[in-house]
C-alpha cells in the first residue's frame, strides 16, 4: 500500500511544473478542453482513492490510469506546440 501511495505521488511530481501548468497555454481550443478535462479526470480518481482511504482496492488501476492520463496531457501539449511551429 505504500508503495501506491508512493506511485501517486511520484507520477503527480514528474509530471508538474511548469511544463504542465494550467494548459491555458494551449492554442487550439479542442486540445485545451481535453487537457482540462484530463485533468478532471484525475481529481476523480484521486478522490476516489480518497474516498476508500487509499487501501489499494483499485489493484493499482487507477495509478496507472492517473500516470496515463498523465502522458495523454503531455501528449496533448505536445500536439498544440507541433501544430503552432508549423503553422497550424
Amino acid at each position: 500500500m505504500n508503495k501506491l501511495k508512493l506511485a501517486v505521488f511520484l507520477s503527480s511530481a514528474i509530471f508538474a511544473g511548469s511544463a504542465f501548468a494550467d494548459g491555458d497555454d494551449i492554442r487550439h481550443p479542442n486540445l485545451r478542453e481535453a487537457f482540462h478535462k484530463s485533468g478532471e479526470a484525475i481529481n476523480n480518481i484521486e478522490a476516489a482513492q480518497r474516498a476508500n482511504n487509499n487501501r489499494g482496492v483499485f489493484g493499482g488501476h487507477a495509478v496507472r490510469a492517473i500516470e496515463l492520463l498523465q502522458q495523454a496531457r503531455h501528449e496533448i501539449q505536445e500536439s498544440d506546440a507541433f501544430r503552432n511551429a508549423h503553422g497550424g
